[in-house]
């Protein structure tokens, strides 16, 4: 409903969200597309010049990393 992360960046967008808000630090130490250094476009999109293997690995981590933030899990 705002802009605002719940860490209280003023704005969170995907930047933020995979590779800096505070909240995630720990789940995002170990992730494939963190400890390589993907930058947030091949993080959202893959890479066209990455092998298939490379593209899979990074979209399985962005996934894991999205479930266990629990971000955008629904509430009840």
């Amino acid at each position: 409903p705002t802009p605002t992360c719940a860490c209280g960046h003023d704005y969170e967008d995907p930047v933020h969200f995979f590779l800096s808000c505070p909240l995630y630090t720990d789940i995002r130490s170990n992730m494939y597309f963190y400890t390589k250094g993907f930058d947030i476009k091949s993080i959202l999109y893959g890479n066209p010049n990455y092998t298939l293997e490379i593209n899979t690995s990074l979209l399985n981590s962005v996934h894991t990393f999205i479930n266990l933030s629990g971000r955008f899990a629904l509430k009840n």
